[in-house]
């Protein structure tokens, strides 16, 4: 039996469907972890929820070395229950990005976000300023951060140890690049990489009719979700000289931090004004598509892999 384990996220109804497409009987079952009523993308039928981690360790403590895991977000919550499995179970992760790369974020912050998303990151959460006037303030700040970043090595210490029990990673093929980068990040003498991928958007954004606009504006789209990855505000000081022009810039933040969009969301109002557009809801696949098919330029600013379903929709485009 192959035992999927993955969040609730927009990927995954899709994923399901194209791997029942090829599976052999009943060979799959398919976990998330969240309660039913709590998710708000995944709802295939073939779908088990997990809500609590004592249940998902039981879950994991009941597979044998017949099975196989497959887990398709590889934090450290699930991390730290694979350590105690059996040895014998072949572990398969498709790295989604984030998971490999963000976790601990803390630890990562530093090549993740350029110059001022790192101090606005720091700002957001209490990690900037030390008060250097008031000798206490400024003591205490500097042993919380110490303290953080003890944490975060130890976590990053845990997260190699997790990294270093999975079998085989899962990537699209031709990606010897990123599993290089996986391999020098976390220390691995060697990560098996198979090759594993589903819909990214190419067979329907090649279905759309060709859409030639007449308006004399171009439009930008900036990132793909409204996460510090995406360096918004430093990619701002390099476009706003074009603030003049016939533009239109699309800011995809249907997904992300809240706070986060509101602070970039008025940063780029301020430049851009009402050339700006920003895409705050959810939208269906075919749907969001569609907005793309007006995109004329798109700058992904992220320093680690991110967006590839819109990369491959807007090359397909």
């Amino acid at each position: 039996m192959n035992y999927h384990f993955m969040v609730d996220d927009k990927f995954f109804n899709n994923m399901i469907e194209e791997i029942e497409k090829v599976s052999v009987g009943s060979m799959n079952e398919y976990y998330v972890l969240k309660e039913k009523n709590e998710a708000k993308h995944v709802n295939h039928p073939r779908v088990k929820w997990i809500g609590q981690t004592d249940e998902l360790a039981r879950k994991l403590h009941s597979v044998t070395s017949n099975d196989r895991i497959f887990i398709h977000w590889y934090d450290l919550h699930i991390g730290r229950i694979i350590l105690t499995i059996d040895k014998n179970i072949p572990v398969y992760v498709s790295l989604m990005g984030g998971d490999f790369y963000g976790d601990p974020i803390f630890y990562h912050r530093n090549w993740l976000f350029d110059k001022k998303t790192l101090l606005q990151y720091d700002i957001a959460n209490g990690y900037a300023g030390i008060h250097p006037r008031n000798p206490l303030k400024k003591l205490k700040h500097l042993r919380r951060l110490w303290l953080k970043d003890r944490q975060a090595k130890k976590e990053f210490d845990l997260k190699r140890q997790t990294i270093q029990r999975i079998n085989y990673i899962l990537l699209p093929g031709k990606m010897d690049d990123e599993v290089s980068l996986v391999k020098k990040i976390y220390q691995l003498k060697e990560l098996t990489h198979l090759s594993f991928s589903f819909n990214q958007n190419l067979d329907l954004a090649l279905s759309l009719p060709v859409v030639h606009k007449k308006e004399p504006v171009v439009t930008i789209q900036v990132g793909n979700s409204a996460t510090y990855e995406n360096n918004h505000t430093d990619l701002l000081m390099l476009i706003s000289k074009f603030s003049t022009e016939p533009v239109e810039v699309v800011l995809p933040f249907s997904y992300g931090d809240k706070e986060y969009l509101r602070f970039v969301k008025e940063h780029y109002l301020k430049v851009f004004a009402d050339k700006l557009v920003c895409i705050e809801e959810f939208m269906p696949r075919q749907a969001y598509l569609e907005l793309l098919q007006k995109v004329d330029v798109c700058i992904m600013y992220h320093n680690r892999s991110q967006a590839l379903g819109n990369c491959v929709a807007l090359l397909a485009l």
